[in-house]
């Protein structure tokens, strides 16, 4: 047995992980208690949740906060009676918006982090680590940072992937929001085995492009992103012989440690039953549409660059041999897209599970999925429409105000640089031919 815990930081953390636990229990039938009420239990859904005495199942779910309000959240979702009660921490650290104001010393960090330790005693083989958070709080900006640190020191070699949203910085109430996620983007780049990011302005376009929505809630937007967390999670949930293990996207570019970035891709997401009793997905269909720009979750162009690596998760009653023949069709019609020192750079799984989707949610249900990652040159644009802003507040006063607040100077410009040089190692993946001063030995055989 193979057991998956997941960490949550700050309101967003509360938020989305207290979502994708309502919909992993559609999906595992368990009720909002922990009661399963299904026919066919599976011993494989206990590497997500916890069997109890009582024959209830409690999530592997850890949820953090310096804000007790956040609590209220799970409440809403009616989801807070589903979790333990010593997982939901919050109320131990002041209240703050900044990251370096969400900094605690050791004693009270572990606090936080011997509830960690007690999760993984009560496992017998944790093989990762999912951590969800925004990339804009102060809370989850700063503690996510200094917990992560610690949690890579205990457990270094176990796989550790974030889901990050991305503040939509043009809209951002303050420039703090900016700031937080350029100082928690070092943790990211050096600690992090795999990173999601998901762009609020992104998310937002969607909704209104699926649902006509011009402003979604933050619950909204969340409903999105839980179709690809799902079908990602699915191989430690539902494990069969054609799923692909997520762990298994690793580049292997060994030149290039910090290429952990991929653009993610998912198709469909229909929001009226009219459409979907309409909609004939075929193998094929699946495979070409995921990678439509408006099926992105980033704000990026596939024409910017070349694909390195790319891997597709098909959920549903997928026929093999038409995928496998949609995915060659693919192939050959992109052949210019892909980069010519990199064998066999799609790979593919599938997850006979269908998917599901919540009677009280944006989405109504189709019968089968299917979600991309790649390893592209085009995520550059993410950091650099990062790095654009940063230097544009640069050239302003504004930052001397933070800095008197408690901003570290010299740390924030050391995450700038960090955040520019990973903008330049995908800049190098926008190149067709290994770089001059690099071998073929350089890069693992996928």
């Amino acid at each position: 047995m193979k057991e998956t815990i997941c960490l949550n930081f700050g309101k967003a953390g509360f938020t989305l992980g207290g979502q994708l636990w309502k919909l992993y229990c559609i999906e595992h039938s368990i009720d909002l208690e922990g009661n399963y009420y299904g026919t066919q239990k599976s011993i494989e859904m206990q590497g997500f949740y916890k069997p109890t005495k009582e024959k209830k199942y409690i999530p592997r779910s850890i949820f953090f906060d310096n804000e007790d309000d956040s609590l209220e959240e799970l409440q809403k979702m009616g989801t807070s009676k589903l979790f333990s009660e010593r997982n939901v921490m919050y109320g131990q650290t002041p209240s703050t918006k900044l990251f370096c104001n969400s900094l605690i010393d050791q004693e009270e960090m572990d606090k936080y982090f011997n509830c960690l330790l007690k999760n993984v005693e009560e496992c017998s083989n944790v093989s990762e680590f999912l951590f969800f958070h925004s990339a804009g709080g102060g809370f989850s900006s700063g503690f996510f940072s200094q917990f992560t640190e610690q949690c890579v020191e205990q457990f270094g070699k176990k796989f550790m992937c974030n889901f990050t949203i991305i503040p939509d910085f043009d809209l951002a109430e303050k420039e703090y929001e900016l700031i937080n996620t350029v100082l928690c983007f070092p943790t990211i780049i050096e600690k992090m085995s795999l990173s999601l990011l998901f762009e609020n302005k992104v998310l937002a376009s969607k909704c209104k492009n699926i649902s006509n929505l011009d402003l979604p809630t933050y619950s909204q937007m969340n409903e999105l992103i839980l179709q690809p967390i799902s079908s990602l999670t699915t191989y430690n949930r539902f494990p069969n012989q054609y799923n692909l293990n997520c762990h298994e996207f690793l580049s292997g570019l060994q030149c290039y440690p910090s290429i952990h970035f991929p653009v993610l891709n998912h198709y469909p997401l229909i929001s009226t039953k009219e459409k979907t009793e309409k909609m004939q997905v075929s193998e094929e269909d699946l495979t070409f549409n995921v990678y439509n720009p408006k099926n992105c979750f980033q704000n990026i162009s596939f024409g910017d660059g070349y694909f390195v690596n790319a891997k597709l998760y098909y959920r549903g009653e997928i026929e093999i041999n038409k995928m496998k023949q949609a995915i060659a069709k693919l192939q050959n019609t992109n052949y210019n897209k892909f980069v010519n020192w990199v064998p066999n750079v799609y790979r593919a799984g599938v997850c006979e599970e269908p998917p599901s989707y919540s009677s009280e949610g944006l989405l109504t249900g189709v019968k089968k999925n299917v979600t991309a990652l790649t390893d592209h040159g085009a995520m550059k644009n993410v950091f650099k429409d990062m790095i654009e802003k940063v230097d544009k507040l640069l050239k302003t006063n504004l930052m001397d105000n933070y800095y008197q607040k408690g901003i570290d100077q010299d740390q924030f410009l050391d995450a700038v640089e960090k955040l520019k040089t990973l903008y330049l190692d995908y800049d190098e993946l926008c190149k067709n031919e290994i770089g001059d001063d690099l071998s073929e030995d350089d890069y693992e055989d996928f």
